[in-house]
């Protein structure tokens, strides 16, 4: 069976479904590697990160018209697969200058 290490559902500040953003994950200081999206159907604000990796992670949301989100995330494993840490983000829609 294949599992997630971090399973993320994406939100604005009013609770609504952000779908599209652009989703990325990086491991103890690796590359930035691109998790997987339009996973389990509509709307499509879910993402799908570090496949069968446990350890931790750094996740970076980013959508244009909103503020960049990073979160920090230790995802475990019960010795053969990774202990799924699902995580909802609320971004903050970018303030225009006036």
């Amino acid at each position: 069976m294949f599992n997630y290490g971090i399973f993320l559902e994406i939100f604005d500040a009013d609770g609504d479904p952000v779908e599209g953003a652009m989703v990325e994950y990086s491991r103890d200081g690796e590359s930035w590697r691109s998790c997987q999206q339009e996973i389990g159907g509509e709307p499509y604000n879910k993402a799908g990160c570090a496949g069968e990796e446990s350890g931790s992670f750094i996740v970076r949301i980013a959508k244009d018209g909103f503020e960049t989100e990073t979160v920090l995330v230790d995802v475990p494993s019960d010795g053969c697969h990774p202990i799924t840490r699902e995580r909802r983000i609320d971004l903050e829609a970018v303030e225009s200058p006036m």
